[in-house]
């Protein structure tokens, strides 16, 4: 049984994406390793450093200087005469140097990146049981568009890599979960879901949890990281990111003092040099097991796994650690994003979705419920003792809180049978909720920065495809989606087949895509990648040399049409959902 072989997945999994996208090994500002070091198992407690090995952390210094030989100088006749003239000028003090004065970073807006979060599965569902014994799910990331291709490849090899870890750790624990699991227990699990802490044109960066459960007492989560620079496609290193490597180090220190006095000292003795040991090599780019970081558009977030700090109750270390505080930069102010605030997924149990809202030094819960009885959709949200009941759809899928200058947005998605989702938008406080919009589609993935966010809506332009916009999220909480949807193929919601196509029957009329309205011909059989939409008038469809074709459409309610002629008489493939 390889409980713990996803450690060595998510390291290798990484690294092998980048040999794959062309890179030999992973860049970084110093010379590389000799080789490629996997993620090393911290022990739950600090222990003495092997005879021999030589420390990392720097020694002091010698407390006495060392003395200088001295010389007696032979022994002479004293001048009879003193010099006749002083010096004339006396020589003038040169004043050291002065360090220009601190001048903060200045936060800037980056273009989001098109990313889907998506993911792949195995499980044996056992129809005696009902149930799953055993299930493992793991994250895939898809890029959007044509703008990134060294990300895009780069994010494919990951996925084709973590694609073959999960399916090898599913085959070696699937006998031994059929062995352990029984109708009385618990299934066994694995899935490794991913966060984004950021995704605009400099940094791609995620956290990667991996949960899993293999009996026992209680499950168990480790962590991980995705750190890469879009333009290049390569993993960026801690080093890549710090202002001052030893600074940033000592900040990270100063942090877990607070947090260790501040919760009544639960860390084990000498917690300081384990985390020395565990960051170090982070800083060199090597991936170590215990410890996990992600850069965010305000901070640095750095993880430590349960039982390498303290013990399993205290759960994962958490330290953000901003880009400048007073007068001290601890990261590279090119990398300093602007925000628009927090944006956090509620957590789902077996009462519902809920989440903790802050205000000052006031707290309370938000939970989202089905309405008890309710047979189409109805649900209740509640906010203190505050409660607003809607209905519409056939459950919810997920909830969402935005925080942004002291106020808070809810943002909970429904789900209907054919696929189609909304989303309803409420504005909260302690004891108040008020109804602010619905909008025709869902949130994708899990974001932190409103502003970079993806919108999905499921419509028909020649066909049913799954759309996908850049959105934000407007001050008074309102949804503002690009008109333009680009569409996956690769990973369709509403038909598993990959990369859809679309081939002529007859010949085309279409148009250029670049705004110059020059016409271009589609002949017969000629098969068209659709490409993006406004889901309105319009489908962009890539031809086979790869130029982008704009095909225009009627539509009067009932069916389309181009020039006039039915999409069934023009097209082969067309499929609707619904």
């Amino acid at each position: 049984m390889k409980k713990h072989l996803i450690r060595l997945c998510l390291a290798l999994a990484l690294v092998f994406s980048m040999v794959l996208s062309g890179c030999i090994t992973i860049v970084m500002p110093t010379d590389p390793p000799e080789s490629i070091v996997t993620k090393v198992e911290p022990t739950e407690k600090p222990t003495e450093k092997p005879e021999g090995e030589t420390t990392l952390i720097p020694t002091e210094a010698p407390t006495e200087k060392p003395t200088e030989p001295v010389t007696e100088a032979p022994a002479t006749e004293a001048p009879t005469e003193a010099p006749t003239e002083a010096p004339t000028e006396a020589p003038t003090e040169t004043e050291p140097p002065t360090e220009p004065p601190f001048t903060p970073p200045e936060a800037k807006t980056f273009a989001p990146l098109p990313i889907i979060t998506g993911s792949h599965e195995k499980n044996d569902w056992s129809a005696d049981l009902l149930r799953y014994r055993y299930q493992v799910k793991w994250a895939q990331f898809t890029v959007l568009g044509k703008d990134w291709p060294l990300l895009d490849e780069a994010l494919t090899d990951w996925n084709a890599l973590i694609d073959a870890v999960m399916t090898d750790l599913y085959t070696d624990n699937l006998a031994d979960a059929e062995d352990a699991v029984s109708p009385d227990s618990a299934s066994w699990e694995d899935s490794v879901d991913a966060h984004i802490q950021r995704a605009d044109e400099k940094v791609f960066s995620v956290l990667l949890e991996h949960y899993f459960y293999h009996g026992g007492a209680h499950p168990n989560s480790e962590y991980g990281q995705l750190n890469i620079d879009p333009a290049t496609g390569e993993a960026l290193t801690l080093a890549d990111v710090a202002a001052d490597e030893e600074v940033l180090i000592e900040k990270a220190l100063l942090l877990l003092e607070k947090q260790n006095k501040e919760n009544e000292s639960p860390f084990w003795a000498g917690y300081e040099e384990t985390f020395r040991n565990l960051i170090l090599p982070e800083m060199k780019g090597e991936d170590i097991a215990g410890i996990a970081w992600t850069l965010r558009a305000d901070c640095l977030r750095i993880v430590v796994d349960a039982y390498v700090l303290a013990p399993y109750v205290y759960g994962p270390v958490y330290l953000d650690i901003p880009f400048y505080e007073g007068e001290t930069l601890y990261l590279k102010e090119e990398y300093y994003a602007s925000s628009g605030g927090s944006f956090q997924a509620f957590w789902k149990n077996a009462d519902g979705f809920s989440t903790n809202v802050q205000d000052g030094d006031l707290e309370y819960n938000v939970t989202i419920v089905d309405y008890p009885g309710s047979w189409y959709g109805e649900f209740e949200i509640w906010a203190g003792e505050r409660v607003i009941k809607k209905s519409s759809g056939l459950g919810i899928e997920n909830a969402w809180l935005l925080t942004r200058n002291g106020e808070h947005y809810v943002y909970v998605g429904i789900y209907y049978e054919n696929g189609y989702p909304e989303t309803y938008v409420f504005k909260v406080s302690l004891n108040e909720l008020t109804f602010v919009d619905s909008f025709s589609g869902r949130i994708s993935g899990a974001r932190i920065d409103p502003e970079h966010l993806l919108w999905q809506i499921n419509g028909a332009a020649l066909s049913s495809w799954t759309g996908y916009a850049k959105m934000s999220i407007a001050k008074d909480g309102r949804i503002e989606p690009d008109k333009l949807y680009m569409l996956n193929n690769r990973d369709d919601a509403f038909y598993e087949i990959s990369a859809r196509k679309l081939t002529a029957k007859q010949k085309v009329r279409a148009f250029s895509a670049d705004g110059s309205e020059k016409e271009i011909t589609i002949k017969k059989g000629t098969e068209l990648t659709p490409f993006e939409t406004d889901f309105k008038s319009y489908l962009d469809v890539i031809l086979p040399d790869g130029t982008i074709a704009r095909i225009r459409y009627e539509y009067d309610g009932g069916q389309f049409s181009i020039d006039g002629v039915d999409e069934y008489d023009v097209f082969e493939g067309i499929m609707y959902a619904g």
